[in-house]
């Protein structure tokens, strides 16, 4: 997930030719894909500290903790980017939007179903 989020970002970058800070889905699009790195890196560090320790100790599953609930936030955060690109592009080319209900129906229904088997 990290290399496609990383390689969408940098196309739509080199598409238009800057980094846009005037729109909000560009701001929180950016904001995710650092997010992103960061669970990434994160979750390298939690695993190999659970993996070279002996015990689970107290700091181990707090890490360990403390990257579930960042993943959690991040799913939830990461799709205020595609809710105000699906508005934007709405409004921008007036259009009914029926892919945003869709998402926004489908989204919590799936999410629920993987967490749930996870």
């Amino acid at each position: 997930m990290l290399l496609i989020t990383l390689v969408v970002c940098l196309y739509s970058i080199w598409k238009i030719g800057k980094i846009v800070t005037t729109v909000p889905h560009a701001v929180l699009g950016t904001i995710t894909t650092a997010a992103v790195g960061v669970i990434y890196i994160g979750g390298l560090v939690a695993r190999l500290m659970l993996e070279r320790s002996k015990w689970n100790t107290k700091w181990n599953l707090r890490i360990k903790m403390t990257h579930r609930v960042f993943g959690v936030l991040l799913l939830l955060f990461s799709q205020s980017p595609l809710v105000t690109g699906q508005f934007f592009y709405a409004l921008n080319h007036h259009v009914a939007n029926n892919i945003m209900i869709v998402h926004m129906v489908l989204w919590p229904i799936l999410l629920i179903v993987f967490e749930g088997t996870y």
